[in-house]
């Protein structure tokens, strides 16, 4: 499993419904997480993704006069958005096209993501909010720093 993680000021996903876009999860502070899962991942790799996740401590505290990057989502108490990304496993290495075929489908997918998701409110996240998995979105964001991190498993 892959994630992108973002420090934002806010994000939010919207969809398209009846030609209007309607919101269906946003936060203030916090991590924005675009989470792809391979065909071989399993349950385990979302429980140690979720963990690392929840416990990385790669945002800054602006309490400290130095600005030390040494705190967790959990220390600075902010929220998660979850955004699944199958093309986060797209193979760029030969030719002009993507290929998909490590990327995880269907149920396989949605079931990591979900395990994903809640694994992380048991590790003490408070607020765990999520895209709409298998849908098109439209994603905004307010990336504060930039701080961007690529986690794996």
């Amino acid at each position: 499993m892959k994630a992108i993680l973002q420090r934002v000021k806010s994000a939010s996903v919207k969809i398209s419904k009846n030609d209007q876009h309607q919101v269906v999860s946003e936060i203030d502070f916090g991590w924005l997480i675009l989470l792809g899962v391979a065909e071989t991942d399993s349950g385990s790799d979302a429980l140690k993704l979720a963990e690392k996740c929840s416990k990385w401590r790669g945002l800054p505290d602006h309490q400290e006069v130095e600005g030390k990057i040494s705190k967790s989502i959990l220390d600075l108490r902010g929220s998660i958005l979850v955004v699944s990304q199958f093309t986060l496993y797209a193979s760029t290495k030969k030719g002009r096209r993507p290929s998909f075929s490590d990327a995880s489908k269907g149920d396989h997918a949605r079931d990591l993501y979900e395990i994903f998701c809640r694994s992380l409110l048991e590790f003490g996240v408070g607020n765990v909010q999520q895209g709409a998995f298998g849908e098109e979105m439209f994603i905004s964001s307010q990336c504060w720093g930039p701080i961007t991190y690529t986690l794996e498993t």
